[in-house]
């Protein structure tokens, strides 16, 4: 008899145990491998028994739901088609609102007049994908059937760690769900290996139930104990710990008290909106009808560029680097093509703009205040841009203003080549006159969808190719200056839009973060006059609005974030009061006295202080070391992102990816 009630097979408990094991496993070899914290073997221990205990959490919670559904899956056909149904729904219900920022991108290309419709599409496809795998543990039986469900489970699991890197933690969390289903689907009816000879059949059921009771209690502390913010950024590293980020979005950040705000910035932590325009500063005497070229190349980091290394790659840069007024302590205000150009161009951070979705997605198309080429227009300079990027065009808002706007559909790439660029660049100068003018481009070879075809062995190495190649045409718009006689009045301006990781901190591309390997870029100022020099002040490229329009010698509109440049242009040490700011994807990062950098993320409510003077690599965070006051800095970082957040009834600012 004792053999007869023998449980002949693992079943979904054990299934599902098996699988949460292995998604820990997996995560803990992705741990391993990773380059050990500045703060040593201590947090890098911490950071896999937490990620172990969160997991196996997660796992005894899957273990209870289904346990609690064990005798219905059991008693008949139906009812295990019932569970498979209830997983579904469950699971539908609960993708809709933790994919929602994940799929946005992808619903407003697919559907802009209906995102959530298609958002929801996305939840109930997920939803039915599960409650598949449900059903697959029933149907599945034969050997081969159940390895090839367990290694796609295992592929799933691994595939976790490299899959849309950076910001997309609900589609984690369903492919590690997805992967630890997948296992317990394969092993559900599988046979049980041998009894060992004297252990009992079936234990009492309060021996059965002591291990999962000890194993919650244990882990219990890893979802209920805040870890703190370094502990928790450690932890965020790997996609594939994918509870943290769940949690992290429901921990309020406590609000310390209110730092005093620096005399000398007193101004620019308090709303713009009403503050009287600031007239031409006349520090830098601008060529009688002067043509401003403002060049923008996509992903250029700053230290390609300073480091020397590269020269032989992008000769014209580097002879402009040492012709021009060089900041060598530029940055950007966000760390994706859009976020840059729009706070360009509108002379405003991220969440002081309206964003809207009315043109398949998240655009300031609806931003009603004027953009800087707009005011130029206005007072008579001609302005021209010609863009790669269909979304660049005056309709999406990004660069809006413009009176010669041209946007050259690309041949068999993603973006209009730089080669195609120029050649409309040229074509215009060659037929500019006598008239002032401002011209503005963004070279997009050097963007990650350009670099299929390039030349070179590493992501590095093809974005050089590229850069190469952007160079070259620079370098062809330079000799039109000379050709058609512009030369002795045209003000060269050339910087980038944001950095890019090749590698850092395991990180590759751009737009995940607001470290400084996405943020400082070159930025250089080549004007007739003007006596070439290094500036070491930290700068931003929201600062070129008012350094544009001051060197056409028009006023710069109060609301503006930014503050001319043209001082060092001409020569002089000027003293810049605002701080540096940037933002992206509920992300912030605010510069304070040339050294402490202050970076928030209100997604997943952590909070990150450097300094720059000693740890210009950005790798000990001071928040949980006492000998600097970094709740103050902290305090001031939140002040002036409150002070210059848009406020208007039923707006909330976006998440934009």
């Amino acid at each position: 008899m004792a053999e007869q009630q023998e449980e002949p097979s693992f079943g979904p408990v054990r299934g599902l145990l098996v699988g949460t094991l292995a998604l820990c496993l997996t995560n803990a070899l992705a741990i391993a491998v990773q380059r050990l914290p500045r703060a040593g073997v201590k947090l890098r221990v911490l950071r896999h028994l937490l990620d172990a205990g969160q997991h196996l959490a997660l796992g005894l919670v899957l273990i209870a739901l289904v346990a609690l559904t064990h005798g219905l899956r059991t008693r008949s056909r139906l009812g295990r088609y019932g569970a498979a149904i209830a997983t579904a729904v469950l699971t539908a219900l609960l993708a809709f609102p933790l994919l929602s920022d994940d799929v946005s991108n992808f619903a407003w290309r697919v559907a802009p007049a209906f995102p959530k419709a298609v958002g929801a599409a996305v939840a109930v496809g997920v939803g039915l994908g599960f409650g598949a795998l449900a059903a697959a543990a029933d149907w599945v039986r034969s050997r081969a059937a159940r390895a090839a469900l367990a290694a796609a489970g295992l592929l799933a699991l691994a595939q976790n760690h490299v899959l849309l890197p950076g910001g997309y933690s609900g589609v984690h969390l369903f492919a590690a769900l997805a992967g630890v289903t997948a296992i317990a689907a394969a092993l559900c009816t599988a046979k049980l290996p041998r009894r060992w000879p004297g252990v009992p059949a079936r234990w009492p059921t309060a021996l059965q139930l002591a291990p999962w009771a000890a194993t919650a209690l244990l882990v219990a502390p890893t979802l209920l104990i805040w870890p703190g913010t370094p502990l928790v950024l450690e932890l965020l590293r790997s996609e594939g710990s994918v509870v943290m980020p769940q949690l992290a979005r429901l921990h309020a950040a406590q609000a310390g008290p209110r730092a005093p705000i620096p005399v000398e910035s007193r101004a620019w932590f308090r709303s713009r909106a009403s503050a009287s325009d600031v007239p031409p500063s006349g520090a830098f005497a601008a060529p009688d009808r002067p043509l401003v070229l403002l060049l923008s190349i996509d992903g250029l980091r700053a230290d390609l560029l300073l480091s020397k290394q590269h020269d032989a790659r992008a000769p014209f840069l580097a002879k402009l680097r040492d012709s021009a007024v060089s900041f060598e302590n530029a940055r950007t205000p966000g760390a994706q093509t859009a976020y840059t150009l729009s706070s360009l161009f509108s002379c405003l951070h991220f969440s002081q703009i309206f964003w809207s979705n009315a043109s398949g997605g998240i655009w300031p198309d609806a931003e009603d205040r004027d953009r800087f080429p707009t005011l130029l227009s206005r007072s008579g300079v001609h302005t021209f841009h010609v863009t790669p990027a269909p979304w660049m065009v005056n309709s999406f808002g990004v660069a809006r203003g413009f009176t010669d706007e041209l946007h050259i559909p690309p041949q068999g790439t993603k973006y209009t080549t730089a080669t195609v660029v120029t050649d409309a660049i040229v074509e215009r100068l060659a037929r500019l006159g006598d008239r002032p003018a401002f011209g503005f481009t963004h070279f997009l070879d050097t963007h990650a969808g350009m670099r299929g075809r390039a030349a070179g062995a590493t992501p590095l190495e093809k974005h050089l190719s590229q850069l190469a190649l952007i160079d070259g045409q620079i370098a062809r718009i330079d000799a039109a200056l000379e050709q058609h006689g512009l030369a002795p009045r045209a003000i060269l301006i050339v910087t980038s839009d944001h950095g890019e990781a090749f590698g850092e901190r395991g990180h590759f591309g751009h737009s995940t973060s607001l470290y400084d390997e996405l943020l400082r870029v070159p930025l250089m100022i080549r004007a007739p006059g003007a006596r070439p020099r290094r500036v070491e002040t930290p700068v931003s490229v929201i600062d070129l609005g008012p350094t544009v329009l001051d060197l056409f010698g028009q006023p710069t509109p109060g609301r503006c974030m930014g503050e001319s440049l043209a001082p060092f242009v001409a020569g002089a040490s000027a003293t810049l009061s605002r701080p540096v700011a940037a933002e992206g994807r509920m992300k912030k990062m605010l510069l304070l006295q040339n050294r402490y950098k202050i970076v928030l993320d209100d997604q997943v409510n952590t909070e990150e202080v450097y300094d720059l003077q000693t740890d210009p690599k950005e790798e000990r965070n001071l928040i949980a070391h006492s000998e600097v006051d970094a709740a103050s800095w902290v305090s001031l970082a939140r002040q002036f992102f409150d002070a210059h957040t848009l406020r208007r009834a039923g707006y909330s600012v976006p998440y934009r990816r």
